[in-house]
């Protein structure tokens, strides 16, 4: 399922709360000037952060921090499928390509592994994370579809396999920090989508 997002985005959570990590749940929702606001949720669902004043937030706009994920094994299969021309579904029960999709579950598996592995860790800036859809499970990620609300954008989509096209880069949007801090409830960031070097925003 693809649900259409234009998105740059700028994390805005309520200081000295602490710090960003893979497993904790974000609001994302629309504001001023930069476009949006991130904070956090805790466990129990409470928001921790505030979001900018006349704005408000509900399970759709809620997302969990996943780390990088590997999609070496989901590469070949979609360049298999772009040269085939034919669904995914067919071509796993074809014997000469039984061993490559063999390949892509178990990469579903570890993938999922390593994040179990990595909930807790801290987010630095820097590091490439990846945002899954609370109520869907799905993956966010930036199309080459490009966007509604403006000729030089692309759209950010919910998608079931989102692999590199789900790629976003932590940055600092303050000359205060850099590259290798931990990124600080409060402190304002900027997510880069690795492909294409845009910047997440809603409109």
């Amino acid at each position: 399922r693809r649900r259409p997002l234009a998105m740059e985005a700028l994390l805005h959570a309520a200081p000295m709360v602490g710090t960003l990590h893979v497993g904790d749940q974000i609001y994302i929702s629309e504001g001023e000037g930069e476009g949006m606001s991130l904070g956090v949720l805790s466990s129990g669902g409470v928001q921790m952060g505030t979001v900018a004043i006349g704005t408000s937030f509900s399970s759709e706009s809620v997302f969990r921090v996943h780390q990088q994920h590997n999609y070496t094994a989901a590469k070949h299969v979609r360049a298999l499928v772009e040269s085939e021309g034919r669904p995914s579904i067919e071509l796993a029960a074809e014997p000469a390509h039984r061993r490559l999709f063999a390949e892509l579950a178990r990469e579903r598996v570890a993938n999922g592994a390593a994040f179990e592995r990595s909930v807790g860790r801290e987010i630095r800036y820097g590091h490439v994370i990846q945002f899954e859809h609370a109520r869907t499970g799905l993956m966010l990620a930036v199309t080459r579809q490009v966007a509604h609300v403006a000729k030089d954008a692309r759209q950010a989509t919910l998608e079931a396999e989102a692999a590199e096209a789900g790629w976003f880069r932590v940055m600092p949007r303050l000359r205060i920090h850099s590259e290798g801090e931990r990124v600080r409830l409060g402190d304002p960031a900027i997510l880069e989508h690795v492909g294409t070097g845009l910047k997440l925003r809603v409109e």
